[in-house]
């Protein structure tokens, strides 16, 4: 382990130095991504972060809610635990997110709840994890997020007032102004989804390649199931482009699949990958927490 690394648990690192674990107070800065996804609240410290989102009707379709709806709460609610440590008067930008889900979402109306800490920081960054579950206890998903810190100012904003998140008649996709473009989909850099950097909001991204890939793998294997995903962010979307989700399906068979996601920018540059496995549900007769 090198002279830069630091433990959140106060451990001594390799060159003798004794780093402040201190817990950091985590800053929440809604915007109009976390006001359309049902993020609530989200407070706490470095050492344990805690959030709460709505279920809002207008995430379902007939054929339920894409898990990367939750895409924008996990970001917001555990990466915050990882951001508490960014340099004074500074910000963090997520790299890379994993979202394992355990348990169907449960329908409208209700609440999921997040839990995250800081696991692991260093001079450039660290590392959070956490469980997102639902009021009954038991855990949806399973969250890893790493994040870089950035001596950028955070932009905040302010939420219109007295206002739906969305308005009547709309779904989520719609409101997002997700729209078909060939075999994928694409997306206007423009309000509501650019988060405080000044750019597509990470969630965002999350929840339009889930929802690109699934259109994809619903066509030729009906009855799979989100079951994992991991974006890695490479540049961001500015804010003004159009960035498009194209799908690579990499395997497909009667239980599992496997799809990759690529969003572009209008310049060609990559933007994000993300990689989703598909599984078959079976009926379990016991829901583990």
């Amino acid at each position: 382990m090198g002279d830069r690394d630091i433990l959140v648990d106060g451990r001594t690192c390799s060159a003798g130095a004794r780093w402040d674990a201190t817990p950091r107070p985590v800053q929440y800065i809604p915007g109009p991504p976390e006001l359309l996804f049902g993020v609530d609240e989200v407070v706490g410290t470095s050492a344990e972060t805690l959030g709460r989102m709505t279920l809002n009707p207008l995430m379902y379709t007939a054929d339920g809610v894409s898990p990367g709806a939750l895409g924008v709460f996990a970001d917001t609610a555990i990466g915050s635990a990882a951001v508490a440590y960014r340099p004074s008067g500074g910000w963090a930008a997520t790299t890379e997110l994993t979202m394992d889900f355990c348990a169907p979402i449960p329908a409208a109306g209700g609440f999921l709840h997040a839990c995250g800490r800081t696991a692991h920081r260093y001079a450039t960054g660290a590392v959070a994890t956490g469980t997102i579950t639902d009021d009954t206890g038991s855990t949806v998903a399973v969250v890893t997020e790493r994040v870089q810190f950035s001596t950028a100012a955070p932009r905040p904003r302010e939420l219109p007032a007295g206002r739906s998140a969305t308005p009547a008649g709309e779904g989520l996709a719609q409101r997002l102004g997700l729209r078909d473009a060939g075999a994928g989909l694409e997306l206007d850099v423009v309000d509501p989804v650019i988060n405080p950097g000044g750019s597509l909001h990470g969630g965002v991204a999350l929840y339009a390649s889930d929802r690109a890939a699934g259109q994809a793998i619903a066509g030729r294997a009906p009855g799979l199931e989100t079951a994992m995903m991991n974006a890695v962010y490479l540049r961001p979307g500015p804010a003004g482009q159009t960035v498009r989700f194209d799908v690579d399906i990499e395997y497909i068979g009667r239980s599992s699949a496997l799809a990759v996601v690529r969003s572009t920018r209008t310049d060609g540059k990559v933007c994000t990958v993300v990689t989703i496995t598909y599984r078959r549900r079976r009926d379990d007769s016991v829901r583990r927490g």
